[in-house]
């Protein structure tokens, strides 16, 4: 198992060759492939994944099809009121950190795998 396995799985498709309308989808998958058990089961951790091809804005279908820094215009964006998500939301709290750095900070995919969630479910 390795980063090559793991992307068999659950990046099967470079994020530039996404098709715009399957962005979210592609993003997502991504993204449930960060949790722990996933990671593990093809030999890896959260280190492994830094730095490597899917992990930012390069490896996001997201950012390819919403052209960078034309965040507004992102479905995951528009699942956060409008916020892109490297940037902190205040409307939940002062203390709040945007999903993105949650995981760079704690290693936890779960804040953007939940409005991932709720930007497919906003976009059906």
């Amino acid at each position: 198992m390795s980063l090559q396995t793991w992307k068999n799985e659950f990046y099967p498709i470079p994020a530039d060759k996404c098709r715009k309308k399957d962005a979210v989808v592609h993003s997502l998958r991504k993204w449930i492939g960060f949790r722990p058990e996933n990671l593990a089961r093809h030999e890896m951790g959260v280190l492994d994944i830094m730095g490597r091809g899917p992990l930012g804005a390069d490896g996001c279908a997201l950012c390819h099809k919403f052209e960078f820094g034309d965040c507004e215009l992102c479905p995951l964006a528009l699942a956060r009121d409008g916020v892109p998500c490297n940037d902190a939301n205040d409307e939940y709290g002062e203390d709040s950190e945007s999903p993105y750095s949650h995981f760079l900070d704690n290693g936890d995919p779960e804040p953007m795998i939940a409005f991932l969630e709720k930007a497919l479910a906003e976009t059906i």
